[in-house]
């Protein structure tokens, strides 16, 4: 094998490598958007929350 050959191919490994990161954080960034609450949701778990407890304590 020639040392161009060889070049080349640890040049593609290095790009191969890093675009596996890329790859591997924009996989990571997607689980932690699926994993967030709607916002509208979470209002309303709280509003009628606050129905439900509403005379407990007078």
């Amino acid at each position: 094998m020639s040392i161009a050959n060889a070049k080349d191919q640890r040049e593609g490994a290095q790009a191969n490598y890093i675009m596996q990161g890329k790859v591997d954080q924009l996989g990571a960034q997607d689980a932690l958007n699926k994993q967030q609450t709607n916002p509208m949701t979470t209002f309303l778990d709280v509003a009628t929350s606050g129905l439900k407890n509403y005379g407990a304590f007078q």
